[in-house]
């Protein structure tokens, strides 16, 4: 770095010489890293790089039963149309609440919220055959999971009780 006398030649203030941004302007700037695509994650020690590799971490980090519900929910997605009831939406909630469980587990974070989590999640769908693109499916299934959260047991309470009056009138 350069420096310069003050025009005025009283020894006072000193002017820095431009050489330091030319600096900047030689160095290449940084570039982000890529950002993970749908097919390979990378959280931590995990890697996951095919829906083959998240089956065996289910396999080996998941129960019996567990797995069972998450085989239900594939053979109900199957069956869904385009008009299915509120009812077969629900039965969803427990494989729900375990992949979202299973995603936290995968993202190293105890909430379930996150890019990491995000796309740990996003994965188990694709890994279980859902369809992620469709906006109205994953919304739903947000849905399903926000109305049976353990948090917040009065919500299906409310959409009991709101049933059970649409049922007598």
């Amino acid at each position: 770095m350069i420096k310069e006398e003050s025009p005025t030649g009283q020894g006072g203030a000193q002017v820095i010489v431009q050489q330091q941004a030319d600096s900047r302007a030689e160095t290449p700037p940084r570039q982000a890293p890529p950002a993970p695509s749908a097919a390979v994650m990378s959280s931590g020690p995990l890697l996951i790089t095919e829906t083959e590799r998240i089956n065996q971490i289910k396999a080996s980090a998941l129960s019996a039963s567990e797995l069972a519900v998450l085989e239900e929910d594939k053979a109900r997605r199957a069956r869904l149309g385009g008009g299915a009831h509120l009812d077969e939406w629900l039965e969803f909630h427990p494989g729900l609440v375990i992949r979202r469980r299973f995603a936290m587990r995968i993202a190293f974070t105890n909430r379930p919220e996150g890019k990491s989590y995000a796309l740990a999640l996003n994965q188990l769908y694709v890994a279980d055959g859902f369809d992620v693109t469709d906006k109205v499916l994953m919304k739903t299934l947000s849905d399903v999971l926000w109305l049976g959260d353990e948090h917040h047991p009065e919500r299906m309470a409310i959409l009991n009780e709101l049933r059970a009056r649409h049922d007598l009138g």
